[in-house]
């Protein structure tokens, strides 16, 4: 599990250092803590303004104001001239970046960086880039029992419907799911921050809990865009494989 953890950790790490190097207006970055032993409430910082290495942002403390995370977006855009802003340049903001899951268990005091004008120092949790684009992310299983499986997806940036789901490992009884979403479903888009919806399918007898499929989702323009979404019994705790293939 401590293997799984590290592993997770410092691969979101150098994600989140590949795209801080590409931030946009469209970008929300989410703070954390720096050690899994404190926790400093959710936090955005959304980019503002870019000029040249300095960044203008605004601040989103939103356990002040919502219940979820659905709201974050059109928060900004409504309230954009209130929100307290400030310049911090993109070196300093890599220091906001932890590559050392062992350090950052321990606590080191050198992590992190200080923002808000406060001794608080923070890391970066997520770098969430959103434009107009179609873009699935994973968020969990919730199986049932074993006769069902419920996946949670969230859909980012344009509004599409769902017009089928692929089934590539038909033939198999043990992982042939009968999809029970009625088709086309529609997808609605939040602005930044997505739409989430669940897959939900039976399958009898379900032994594996293994699935491999391809979701076919279609624009409002009439354009086609493809998932292939994959998830091993041998690894059950790993998040499934998720592949734009179209």
């Amino acid at each position: 599990m401590k293997q799984f953890k590290k592993s997770e950790f410092e691969t979101k790490a150098y994600e989140n250092i590949d795209k801080l190097s590409n931030l946009n207006t469209n970008s929300y970055i989410k703070l954390g803590s720096t050690s899994v032993n404190s926790h400093v409430g959710d936090k955005f910082i959304k980019v503002d303004k870019i000029n040249n290495d300095s960044i203008l942002f605004k601040k989103i403390s939103i356990d002040k104001f919502y219940k979820n995370n659905d709201d974050i977006g059109t928060y900004y855009k409504t309230n954009r001239s209130i929100l307290d802003s400030f310049w911090l340049s993109q070196k300093k903001l890599k220091n906001a970046i932890c590559t050392n899951y062992d350090n950052f268990i321990n606590n080191e005091n050198s992590l992190g960086v200080a923002l808000f004008n406060s001794s608080t120092k923070y890391l970066i949790d997520d770098i969430i880039d959103i434009d107009n684009k179609i873009l699935l992310k994973y968020i969990e299983d919730s199986r049932r029992s074993k006769t069902e499986v419920s996946i949670v997806l969230k859909n980012y940036g344009l509004p599409c419907n769902i017009v089928k789901i692929e089934n590539l490992l038909e033939g198999n009884s043990d992982n042939d799911i009968k999809w029970l979403n009625e088709l086309p479903q529609f997808l609605k888009t939040t602005d930044d921050v997505g739409e989430k919806f669940y897959l939900k399918g039976a399958n009898e007898p379900y032994l594996d809990y293994a699935y491999d499929f391809i979701i076919h989702l279609k624009s409002l323009n009439g354009e086609i865009h493809k998932f292939h979404i994959k998830r091993e019994y041998i690894n059950p705790i790993l998040a499934p494989d998720i592949e734009k293939v179209k």
